[in-house]
Protein backbone atom coordinates (compact mmCIF):
# COMPACT_ATOMS: atom_id res chain seq x y z
CA UNK A 1 0.00 0.00 0.00
CA UNK A 2 1.41 3.44 -0.82
CA UNK A 3 2.01 5.60 2.24
CA UNK A 4 1.08 8.84 0.47
CA UNK A 5 -2.42 9.00 -0.97
CA UNK A 6 -4.06 11.44 -3.40
CA UNK A 7 -3.65 15.12 -2.56
CA UNK A 8 -6.63 16.95 -0.99
CA UNK A 9 -8.31 13.69 -0.08
CA UNK A 10 -8.86 12.10 3.32
CA UNK A 11 -6.66 9.12 2.58
CA UNK A 12 -5.60 6.60 5.17
CA UNK A 13 -3.98 3.43 3.97
CA UNK A 14 -4.22 1.54 7.22
CA UNK A 15 -4.11 -2.13 6.38
CA UNK A 16 -1.55 -3.28 8.88
CA UNK A 17 1.71 -2.20 7.27
CA UNK A 18 1.46 1.61 7.33
CA UNK A 19 3.37 2.13 10.57
CA UNK A 20 5.94 -0.57 9.91
CA UNK A 21 6.50 0.60 6.36
CA UNK A 22 6.90 4.24 7.43
CA UNK A 23 9.61 3.35 9.94
CA UNK A 24 11.34 1.05 7.45
CA UNK A 25 11.24 3.73 4.75
CA UNK A 26 12.97 6.24 7.01
CA UNK A 27 15.57 3.65 8.05
CA UNK A 28 16.13 2.73 4.39
CA UNK A 29 16.56 6.38 3.39
CA UNK A 30 19.12 6.81 6.18
CA UNK A 31 20.98 3.74 4.89
CA UNK A 32 20.85 4.94 1.27
CA UNK A 33 22.21 8.37 2.26
CA UNK A 34 24.95 6.59 4.23
CA UNK A 35 25.98 9.71 6.17
CA UNK A 36 24.64 9.99 9.71
CA UNK A 37 25.79 13.60 10.13
CA UNK A 38 23.74 14.63 7.08
CA UNK A 39 20.81 12.40 8.15
CA UNK A 40 20.45 13.89 11.60
CA UNK A 41 20.95 17.42 10.23
CA UNK A 42 18.07 16.77 7.81
CA UNK A 43 15.77 15.61 10.59
CA UNK A 44 16.74 18.40 12.98
CA UNK A 45 16.57 21.25 10.47
CA UNK A 46 13.35 20.02 8.91
CA UNK A 47 11.69 19.79 12.32
CA UNK A 48 12.92 23.19 13.49
CA UNK A 49 12.20 25.03 10.22
CA UNK A 50 8.72 23.56 9.88
CA UNK A 51 7.47 23.48 13.46
CA UNK A 52 3.80 24.40 13.65
CA UNK A 53 3.37 24.48 9.88
CA UNK A 54 2.03 22.26 7.14
CA UNK A 55 4.56 20.44 4.99
CA UNK A 56 4.51 17.94 2.17
CA UNK A 57 6.57 14.97 1.14
CA UNK A 58 8.16 17.18 -1.51
CA UNK A 59 9.23 19.68 1.18
CA UNK A 60 11.02 16.91 3.06
CA UNK A 61 12.81 15.62 -0.04
CA UNK A 62 13.87 19.17 -0.94
CA UNK A 63 15.63 19.29 2.45
CA UNK A 64 17.20 15.89 1.76
CA UNK A 65 18.53 17.17 -1.58
CA UNK A 66 19.79 20.39 0.03
CA UNK A 67 21.78 18.49 2.67
CA UNK A 68 23.04 15.59 0.52
CA UNK A 69 23.35 17.11 -2.94
CA UNK A 70 21.43 14.10 -4.29
CA UNK A 71 17.90 14.01 -5.67
CA UNK A 72 16.01 11.19 -3.95
CA UNK A 73 12.83 11.63 -6.02
CA UNK A 74 13.24 8.03 -7.24
CA UNK A 75 13.18 6.93 -3.60
CA UNK A 76 9.97 8.75 -2.70
CA UNK A 77 8.23 7.51 -5.87
CA UNK A 78 9.14 3.90 -5.05
CA UNK A 79 8.61 3.82 -1.31
CA UNK A 80 5.89 6.40 -0.70
CA UNK A 81 3.74 6.41 -3.84
CA UNK A 82 4.05 2.77 -4.91
CA UNK A 83 2.83 -0.37 -3.20
CA UNK A 84 5.74 -2.40 -4.60
CA UNK A 85 8.55 -3.46 -2.29
CA UNK A 86 11.86 -3.57 -4.20
CA UNK A 87 13.21 -7.07 -4.76
CA UNK A 88 16.93 -7.73 -5.04
CA UNK A 89 17.27 -10.88 -7.10
CA UNK A 90 20.64 -12.56 -6.89
CA UNK A 91 22.62 -15.75 -7.37
CA UNK A 92 26.23 -16.77 -7.30
CA UNK A 93 28.52 -19.14 -9.07
CA UNK A 94 31.97 -20.31 -7.99
CA UNK A 95 33.51 -17.11 -9.34
CA UNK A 96 30.78 -14.43 -9.74
CA UNK A 97 27.92 -12.83 -7.84
CA UNK A 98 24.97 -11.65 -9.99
CA UNK A 99 22.32 -9.16 -8.83
CA UNK A 100 19.52 -6.91 -10.12
CA UNK A 101 16.46 -4.95 -8.99
CA UNK A 102 12.99 -6.29 -9.70
CA UNK A 103 9.54 -4.94 -8.80
CA UNK A 104 10.80 -1.35 -8.97
CA UNK A 105 9.92 1.83 -10.85
CA UNK A 106 11.85 2.64 -14.03
CA UNK A 107 13.90 5.38 -12.33
CA UNK A 108 14.84 3.42 -9.19
CA UNK A 109 18.59 3.76 -8.58
CA UNK A 110 19.10 2.97 -4.89
CA UNK A 111 22.38 1.46 -3.73
CA UNK A 112 22.39 -1.48 -1.35
CA UNK A 113 24.99 -2.96 0.94
CA UNK A 114 26.19 -6.56 0.87
CA UNK A 115 28.40 -8.50 3.27
CA UNK A 116 30.99 -10.49 1.36
CA UNK A 117 32.91 -12.82 3.65
CA UNK A 118 32.23 -10.35 6.46
CA UNK A 119 33.31 -7.23 4.52
CA UNK A 120 30.74 -4.61 3.57
CA UNK A 121 30.41 -3.70 -0.13
CA UNK A 122 27.99 -1.11 -1.57
CA UNK A 123 26.60 -1.90 -5.03
CA UNK A 124 24.26 -0.01 -7.32
CA UNK A 125 21.91 -2.57 -8.89
CA UNK A 126 20.00 -1.92 -12.09
CA UNK A 127 17.04 -3.74 -13.65
CA UNK A 128 19.41 -5.94 -15.64
CA UNK A 129 21.86 -8.35 -14.06
CA UNK A 130 25.25 -7.04 -13.07
CA UNK A 131 28.05 -9.04 -11.50
CA UNK A 132 31.38 -8.89 -9.77
CA UNK A 133 34.05 -11.51 -9.18
CA UNK A 134 34.13 -13.49 -5.96
CA UNK A 135 36.32 -16.26 -4.65
CA UNK A 136 35.06 -19.81 -4.56
CA UNK A 137 32.94 -20.58 -1.45
CA UNK A 138 32.28 -16.87 -0.75
CA UNK A 139 29.54 -16.14 1.77
CA UNK A 140 27.36 -13.21 0.68
CA UNK A 141 24.50 -11.65 2.64
CA UNK A 142 22.12 -8.94 1.49
CA UNK A 143 22.05 -6.41 4.34
CA UNK A 144 18.27 -6.35 4.43
CA UNK A 145 18.33 -5.21 8.06
CA UNK A 146 19.36 -1.79 6.70
CA UNK A 147 17.05 -1.62 3.66
CA UNK A 148 13.33 -2.27 3.14
CA UNK A 149 13.84 -4.73 0.29
CA UNK A 150 12.94 -8.33 -0.39
CA UNK A 151 16.07 -10.35 -1.21
CA UNK A 152 15.30 -13.25 -3.52
CA UNK A 153 17.94 -15.89 -4.06
CA UNK A 154 17.56 -17.42 -7.50
CA UNK A 155 18.76 -20.86 -8.51
CA UNK A 156 21.65 -20.63 -10.96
Amino acid sequence: IPIVGPEDENYWALNGDTYMKGAWVMHTLRSAINDDNAWFAILNEFMVENAKSHVSTENFFEKVKEKTGTDYLYFSEQYLYSANQPELEYYQTNSEFFYRWNNVNENFIMPIDLLINGTEKRVLPEKTFQSFEISQFSTIEVMDWKFYVNPIKLKN
